[in-house]
């Protein structure tokens, strides 16, 4: 009877540290990550390819641009939240209330960051001719099919 409980006790004490640290690395940032490529490059590769318009580049740059400050905004927001949920997480006590609001939270502030880089594509879309269009859709399934061979490779790891 002993042994049964004190293997209890044992697999219990294990499967809680397994899971907290766990749960303690998926709020883990690398503390440095590497530099992203040069944003402008796929801004002018888009112009480039779709051979827009004067007036096409003006509207889409300042789309763009305001886009982007946006997505600065949602990243430190984001990084934020990641550091909040970090800290209740590593509490003696962790409140589920305050852990349950800070991920609605992020996943609502997700969704509408997701939901205005779909209008701005939908608004350069509309400012397109049929030819752009065609190339647009060809150069967002290229994009598309990229990504998904990565997943299928481990996300861009070769194997």
């Amino acid at each position: 009877m002993i042994k049964k409980n004190v293997l209890t006790v044992l697999v219990v004490g294990l499967l809680m540290v397994a899971l907290s640290s766990q749960v303690l690395a998926w709020g883990a940032r690398p503390a440095k990550r590497q530099p992203w490529p040069d944003k402008g490059a796929a801004y002018k590769q888009i112009c480039k390819r779709l051979d827009l318009t004067d007036e096409q580049k003006k509207s889409f740059e300042s789309r763009s641009e305001g886009l982007k400050k946006e997505r600065e905004a949602y990243h430190k927001e984001m990084r934020e939240y990641g550091d909040k949920l970090k800290a209740e997480m590593q509490k003696d006590k962790p409140n589920r209330t305050t852990i349950h609001s800070l991920i609605r939270t992020s996943s609502t502030k997700k969704t509408e960051m997701h939901i205005k880089q779909m209008d701005s594509l939908l608004d350069l879309r509309e400012t397109l001719t049929p030819k752009q269009k065609e190339k647009f859709e060809k150069m967002l399934k290229h994009k598309k099919d990229r990504r998904n061979d990565g997943r299928k490779r481990g996300n861009g790891r070769k194997k």
